[in-house]
């Protein structure tokens, strides 16, 4: 490989209801690894591996978070089903 783009993030994930109210907040960490070769397509110019790289880490960052709100999900919706329905801004 021409080179090893490594990246390490956190991610955190609120939910509020209408009244900004903080009903949970996940936090989680990712990481990706891409190797850049040559001729793999990923052009250093445009930066297509970085690219690939910070999604990469922000869907590993997203899948350790996900089981934890799926098993908020049922007392987090009735939560949000007593503050009522949104106001539509004019």
């Amino acid at each position: 490989p021409l080179m090893h783009i490594r990246i390490n993030l956190s991610l955190e994930v609120r939910k509020q209801d209408r009244d900004k109210k903080l009903l949970a907040r996940y936090t989680g960490t990712g990481t990706s690894s891409v190797k850049v070769a040559y001729y793999s397509g990923y052009s250093l110019r445009n930066s297509n591996a970085l690219r690939k790289s910070y999604s990469d880490a922000l869907i590993d960052a997203l899948n350790k978070i996900r089981p934890r709100i799926q098993i908020d999900a049922a007392s987090i919706n009735l939560r949000l089903q007593h503050a009522g329905k949104l106001i539509p801004r004019p």
